[in-house]
Parts: C-alpha cells; sequence; structure tokens
C-alpha cells in the first residue's frame, strides 16, 4: 500500500540544494581541511541524501525506497568522511600523543597527500626533528659534561685522600720534630752543663799543674838543701877526724909527761871518744841524708813526671773544654735550626690543613655539579629517542619505593650522608647569594631540624650520649648552625660581600664546619668499633651455652630462672637520608 505522501516540486529540489550549498558554506561540512574533490564529493553525497527522498517521491517511488536510497547516500558519504577524514585525524592524534608522551622512537610519517591535515602532520613533524635533534645534541653535551664532572669528582677524591694522607703524614711529621726539637734542647742542655763540667775540670787541672809545679820547686829546693847539709857533714867529719888527730896527738904527750899530764890524757881521752862518737853520728847522719836526698831525688823524678801528666791532663782537658764549646755552639744551632724546621713544618701543617679543607669543598662542589648534571640528564630523560630507552617516569616510581623503604627506620644515621650533606652547605649559600634568595634563618639557626640534630637529640643520644665525642659534636653541631644562620643572615640582609668573606678563608663557619666534620668521622669510627666488639659478643654469648653440658633438670649451667643478659647496643646502619632540594636540610 503506497503512502498518500505528496510529490515535492521542482522547486522544492532547488530550495534543497541550495540548503546544501549554504550549509557547506557556512562551515557545517569541513572546507579547507579536504581536498576539493572529496569536499565536491561530500557537498554532492549530501545534496544527494536530501534531494533523493524529494525525487523518488516526485517521480512516484514509495517513500521507504526513497528513504532507503537517502540512506545509502548518507551511509557511503560517512564511509567516505570515515576514510578520508577521522582515520587520518586519529593517526595524526596518535602521533601527537606520542610526541606529548617524550616518545620519538617513531619518526612522525607524512601520510595525508595534501591539504590542512597534511601541513598538521607536517608541523608534527619538525617539531619531532627539532626536539630530536635538540635532545640528541644535549644528550650529547650532558654525557660529556657527565664524564667530565664525574673525572673531576674522582680525581678530587683521590686528591682528598692523598692530601688527607699528606696532612697525617705531616702532622706526623710534625709531632716528631716536636720530639726531635725536645731532644735537641735536652741535648743543648746537657752541653751546657758538660761545658761547664769541662771549665770546672779545667780549673781544677791548672789548680793540680799550679801544685805539682810548686812541689816540684820544693823538691828541688829540699834537693839542695840535702847537698847543703852533706856539705855541712863533711865539715863536721873533717873537724872530727882532726879532734880525733888531736887527741890522739894530747895522749902521746900526756904518756911521755908521765904522772904530770896523767890528767890531761884523760882529757885527750875523752876528747878522742867525743870525736870518734861525732865521726859516727856524722857517718850515720850522711848515710840518712844520702838515703834522704835519693828519695828526694826519686821524688823529683816523679815530680817532673807528675808535672809532665799534668801538663798532658791540662792540655787533654782544655781540648775537651774546646770539644764542649764546639758541641754546646753546634747545640745551639742545631736548636735553633730544629725550632726553624719545626715553625716551617707546622706552618707548612697549617697550610695543608687549609688545603685539605679546600679540597674537601672542591670535591664536594665536583659531587654537588655530578649531580646536577646527573639531574639535567634526567630531565632529558623524559623523551625516548631509542627502544631500549627507559622513562624518567617508570625510574622515578622506583626511586619513590626505595626512598619510602629508606626511611623506614628514622633511628639510623648515615654518617657518610651527613658529611655529604653539611659539606653542600658552603654551595647553598653561595647558590643562595647569587640567585638573591631568601632563606630561614630561625630553622637554620636551630640545631635540631636537621637529620644530625633529630639523631642526636633521639634515637643517638638516647644511644651514644655517653660518649665523649657525642658531646664535643653536641657542641660544635651548636656552634655550626649559629655560624650558618648568621650568614643567612647576612644575605637576607643583602650584605653579599660580607657573606662571601665569611665563606672563604678560615672563618668561623669554615673552622666550625671543619670540626663537625672531623668529629662525625671519629664518631663513626668508634661507633661502628663498639657495633662490631658488641656484635662479637652476642655471637660468643650465643655460641657459648651449645658446648655446655646438661645438668639434671634440663637445663644448662648458668642458664636458669633470672640468668637475663644484657642486649647489646644495635649498630647505626648506612639510612639513606633524602630530602627535597627545597628544603635547607644539613647533615
Amino acid at each position: 500500500m503506497r503512502a498518500c505522501v505528496p510529490r515535492p516540486s521542482a522547486d522544492a529540489c532547488a530550495r534543497a540544494c541550495r540548503a546544501a550549498r549554504r550549509c557547506a558554506a557556512a562551515g557545517c561540512l569541513p572546507r579547507r581541511a579536504l581536498r576539493p574533490d572529496l569536499r565536491g564529493r561530500i557537498v554532492l553525497g549530501t545534496a544527494a541524501a536530501g534531494v533523493l527522498p524529494l525525487l523518488g517521491l516526485h517521480l512516484g517511488l514509495p517513500w521507504w525506497v526513497a528513504w532507503v536510497l537517502a540512506a545509502v547516500v548518507v551511509a557511503t558519504v560517512a564511509l567516505l568522511a570515515q576514510w578520508h577524514l577521522v582515520r587520518p585525524i586519529a593517526r595524526i592524534v596518535r602521533q601527537a600523543e606520542h610526541l606529548a608522551s617524550g616518545d620519538l622512537v617513531e619518526p612522525i610519517t607524512i601520510d595525508t597527500p595534501r591539504g590542512e591535515l597534511r601541513r598538521i602532520q607536517l608541523a608534527l613533524q619538525q617539531v619531532e626533528l627539532g626536539v630530536r635533534t635538540v635532545v640528541r645534541d644535549i644528550r650529547h653535551e650532558v654525557a660529556n659534561l657527565r664524564g667530565s664532572t664525574q673525572e673531576i669528582a674522582a680525581g678530587n677524591q683521590d686528591l682528598s685522600h692523598r692530601t688527607e694522607n699528606a696532612a697525617a703524614s705531616l702532622e706526623q711529621t710534625a709531632a716528631s720534630m716536636d720530639e726531635i726539637s725536645g731532644t735537641t734542647q735536652e741535648t743543648a742542655r746537657l752541653a751546657d752543663e758538660g761545658l761547664a763540667l769541662a771549665r770546672q775540670t779545667q780549673a781544677l787541672a791548672r789548680s793540680g799543674s799550679d801544685a805539682v809545679a810548686a812541689l816540684a820547686g820544693t823538691m828541688r829546693d829540699i834537693t839542695d838543701s840535702s847537698q847543703r847539709i852533706t856539705d855541712i857533714i863533711q865539715v863536721i867529719e873533717g873537724v872530727a877526724f882532726q879532734t880525733n888527730i888531736l887527741a890522739l896527738n894530747a895522749a902521746v904527750e900526756a904518756a911521755r909527761a908521765g904522772e904530770a899530764g896523767r890528767g890531761f890524757a884523760v882529757v885527750a881521752g875523752e876528747v878522742r871518744a867525743l870525736a870518734q862518737r861525732t865521726s859516727e853520728a856524722a857517718k850515720q847522719i850522711r848515710q840518712l841524708i844520702t838515703e834522704s836526698r835519693e828519695r828526694v831525688l826519686v821524688g823529683d823524678a816523679r815530680t817532673a813526671e807528675a808535672s809532665e801528666r799534668m801538663t798532658a791532663v791540662m792540655e787533654a782537658v782544655q781540648r775537651v773544654a774546646r770539644m764542649f764549646e764546639d758541641v754546646h755552639h753546634s747545640a745551639n744551632e742545631q736548636k735553633l735550626g730544629v725550632a726553624q724546621i719545626a715553625e716551617a713544618i707546622a706552618s707548612l701543617d697549617a697550610v695543608t690543613q687549609q688545603n685539605a679543607a679546600m679540597v674537601e669543598q672542591l670535591a664536594a662542589a665536583a659531587v654537588s655539579l655530578n649531580e646536577q648534571v646527573q639531574v639535567v640528564h634526567g630531565t632529558i630523560r623524559v623523551f625516548r629517542l631509542t627502544p631500549k630507552d627507559v622513562l624518567l617516569v617508570k625510574e622515578n616510581a622506583v626511586k619513590l619505593r626505595q626512598t619510602a623503604q629508606a626511611k623506614s627506620d628514622p633511628d639510623q644515621l648515615d654518617f657518610d650522608a651527613a658529611i655529604k650533606a653539611h659539606q653542600q652547605w658552603r654551595i647553598k649559600l653561595r647558590n643562595a647569594i647569587l640567585k638573591d634568595e631568601k632563606l630561614d634563618v630561625a630553622t637554620i639557626r636551630r640545631d635540631d631540624c636537621c637529620a644530625v640534630g633529630k639523631w642526636i637529640y633521639g634515637a643517638g643520644g638516647r644511644q651514644w650520649g655517653s660518649l665523649p665525642l657525642f658531646a664535643t659534636l653536641v657542641e660544635q653541631h651548636k656552634k655550626f648552625h649559629q655560624e650558618t644562620g648568621h650568614i643567612a643572615e647576612l644575605v637576607n640582609a643583602g650584605k653579599m660581600e660580607d657573606a662571601n668573606r665569611l665563606l672563604s678563608g678560615e672563618s668561623a663557619f669554615i673552622r666550625a664546619g671543619r670540626a663537625v666534620v672531623d668529629t662525625l668521622q671519629k664518631l663513626k669510627a668508634a661507633v661502628s668499633g663498639m657495633a662490631k666488639s658488641a656484635h662479637i659478643q652476642q655471637r660468643t654469648a650465643t655460641a657459648a651455652p651449645k658446648a655446655l653440658p646438661t645438668v639434671a633438670g634440663g637445663t644448662k649451667p648458668g642458664t636458669g630462672t633470672g640468668a637475663g643478659r644484657a642486649a647489646p647496643p644495635a649498630q647505626p646502619t648506612a639510612a639513606a637520608t633524602t630530602a627535597d632540594d627545597g628544603e635547607w636540610e644539613t647533615f
């Protein structure tokens, strides 16, 4: 049954065609985005879709046939638009999404013959080529820069180690020079005492020589006196001999005189006896004088020999005195030389310590530069040039998980990270000066906001607070934050020259930072040693009961109820402490 539908007139068909053209002209259909022939086909198809029902009704066809024809035309136009319009746009969208995600592995290909879609693809291709070129160049330069910074960092680390070794050796040399200086001073003192004793000995030897010379003179006088006594004895002997002769003559004359000369004979006999005794006594005296003279001669010879020996001793003592004077002068010169060497070594030690601190700062700066280059390299990795490249987003997720795991134990302190973070303060302050940044002075002055401060006033204080090094660290850490806060205050006040001056040389900030680093290193060694000792004791105590015999009741000796054992202190292991770049955190 045919529906009663009025047939359209020719004017209606003309109006429908004009309406389709107006729709295309008004922008209802894409114009410049399509090729001219494609635009014409779509316009003709749209016009046909609008005219065919009217034309079918005008020709007397059933209304559903007219609408089927219109539907076929519309489907054909839709397929044509899908093939020539939607699919290229979808490909362009996919290419743009790849470009937006940083995936530059597959280059953008031009598959649109002409029109605005081709121009869009050409623009995307130019963008992709430009980005690829820039990323490739930046990667190349950053790779070269990474190698250079790593080489600089490694060289600075080696130089830092060598400088530390040289500083330690020089410090030992300075200590040895102090000991040598003390020994030299002691030698000089002993040389002074020896010189004084030599001079005293020389004076005593001179006195002894004078005494021996006087004794020799006395012995010569005694020899002369003995000679004179001998002469006198000879005179006495002559007198006694003459007296004896006279007495003998007197006795002869008295004998001749007879009785009258008897008394005279007695006197002559007495005189003769006296002369004989005198002669005998003179002989004895001569013998004694001769023996005395011989002894005096022997004494004189020995005195002369003693005088010669005293002269030799005097010369030897003088030589010893001169030698002691030379030793004294040499010891004084050596003492002055050693003092000058010790002063030079002390000055060299101070310079070496400053160089070591500077090298340490350079090493920290090189490490910071290397880290910044790594950050730049990681930033460039948002683009993927080859299939083996891994996007930064995936690695960031892994790093976030590792950071969360590392922060799971806040009671542990990574000493190396603390020292490294401390060394970064100088760089942070210089960057603040260069960028004219405002710093949080109140937070910087506090010594309980950073990782070390939290550890000091937390688990570290509870576990290691009894160590003398820990108390030293607390005071030095507080002083360091005060000095750092002072420089930050100067930066906020715009006094950049004063802040730069305090960041160089031997300022209080540099000395405080160096002291904190040294104390952290010593505390790290002490804590590590104590932890190892406690671990060994724990292993020994754990293994000991296995060798003990079991007694009645199933208990081991010394392990009954109440036999407690104190738990050893926990060993502080390396825990990576990370902080955001914007946070002003130190070790």
